[in-house]
């Protein structure tokens, strides 16, 4: 019932978005579920649990129904690790899902193995304070795969850098800034004030290379 392209009716969006809702409440009632297991087999205090997820979804935030796009609402994702002997919190510190494979190796007193592209979240479990990596990086590519955005984010800003694959170069930039713009409606790449903060988020994204 859902257009391919155009405005979905508001009927519709409610019914969606009621759908998705329902969903969350359903998976939610099944980790109850499985915490009580835990609990009733005696292991609650010798298991690490971890909640976590596919990357986000859009429910009509910038126009997009679904997944697929660089915007921080499409790349957060819920992160619940639970394990004996931690703290209890919430923590600001940004992660990656890459974070997670070191993390259990952390956790469960296992050496990591050397080729993992992640770096664990042991610290931040144990001091929710802490700012842990810093950022957190992710890419998806458009138009046939032929552009890919690269997308970096710190504490403050969301940088996006869209790529020609074929060619390696820059075809378009944006910069949003999650202190004054937390849903990011406004890009900033082409504004001088904030020449020097684009400036160090470009640094932060690798270089990539042209695949003809």
């Amino acid at each position: 019932g859902v257009p391919k392209e155009g405005p979905i009716a508001a009927k519709r969006q409610h019914e969606l978005i009621h759908a998705y809702a329902a969903c969350v409440s359903y998976v939610d009632a099944q980790v109850g579920r499985l915490l009580d297991g835990l609990e009733a087999a005696g292991l609650r205090e010798n298991t690490v649990v971890v909640l976590c997820s596919d990357h986000g979804w859009h429910l009509g935030e910038h126009a997009a129904w679904g997944k697929m796009t660089n915007y921080e609402i499409a790349t957060r994702v819920p992160l619940i690790v639970s394990a004996p002997g931690l703290p209890r919190g919430r923590t600001a510190a940004l992660a990656e899902l890459v974070d997670l494979y070191p993390t259990l190796c952390d956790v469960a007193g296992i050496a990591p193995p050397g080729h993992l592209e992640g770096e664990s979240l042991f610290p931040v479990l144990e001091n929710p304070a802490s700012k842990g990596t810093g950022t957190a990086h992710s890419s998806y590519a458009r138009y046939r795969a032929r552009f890919v955005g690269h997308a970096v984010r710190n504490d403050r800003y969301r940088y996006v850098r869209w790529v020609d694959r074929t060619t390696g170069d820059v075809q378009f930039e944006e910069l949003y800034d999650h202190e004054n713009d937390p849903h990011e409606r406004r890009n900033l790449a082409g504004d001088p004030d904030y020449a020097d903060d684009i400036g160090a988020m470009q640094n932060l994204v690798k270089p990539v290379r042209a695949t003809p």
